[in-house]
């Protein structure tokens, strides 16, 4: 419904004979908030073929090896960009999609995570890194809901985006306690 109402507004806007003294500012803003920045070409790095290594870390067992791989392509323009991903869980074959994005209007990463053993979203976000911070890293958080939680439970995300090679920690809350529940390693095939 949102997204109706955004297109109205903006279809109004279009369509209503535009004055430069009015609009003009508004305009000049809204096309230095659609152009791509430093972020979107971070972000870009994620595009292409990769190997993923997943180890899973559940509470109260060994960690787990996966090996599955991921296809990155740039969406709109280079605003986002799409991972596909094939993998297997056990003998179960899985497969996702996450869309990263960087939102210019309130300068956070984004992220939305699909799979075909769920219906439901994991989204999360996060501020880009402070000056001085590690380059290439940022940070999103979220709350993931799950069988075991339908309200949700905090959880984090940090990435890090390398020219050859892709790290990415997930931390869980569990029992009121952040554990590490995952830790991904793409590598260029």
């Amino acid at each position: 419904m949102l997204f109706l109402l955004s297109l109205a507004g903006l279809a109004a806007f279009a369509s209503a004979p535009q004055d430069p003294a009015r609009d003009g500012p508004l305009l000049q803003k809204a096309k230095e908030l659609a152009a791509t920045g430093p972020e979107h070409a971070l972000l870009a790095k994620l595009a292409g073929d990769w190997d993923v290594v997943w180890t899973t870390h559940a509470t109260g067992s060994e960690a787990k090896e996966e090996r599955g791989r991921a296809s990155g392509s740039l969406l709109l323009g280079g605003r986002y960009v799409q991972v596909l991903f094939r993998m297997q869980s056990g003998q179960v074959p899985v497969q996702a999609v996450q869309l990263f994005g960087f939102d210019t209007l309130h300068q956070l990463f984004t992220s939305s995570w699909r799979d075909d053993l769920s219906t439901w979203s994991v989204e999360c976000s996060g501020p880009r890194p402070e000056a001085g911070a590690e380059p290439g890293v940022f940070e999103l958080q979220g709350a993931v809901s799950d069988v075991h939680d339908p309200t949700g439970r905090p959880f984090r995300m940090r990435v890090q985006v390398q020219e050859a090679a892709i790290a990415v920690e997930l931390r869980d809350t569990l029992d009121g306690r952040e554990h590490v529940v995952q830790r991904q390693r793409w590598t260029r095939p």
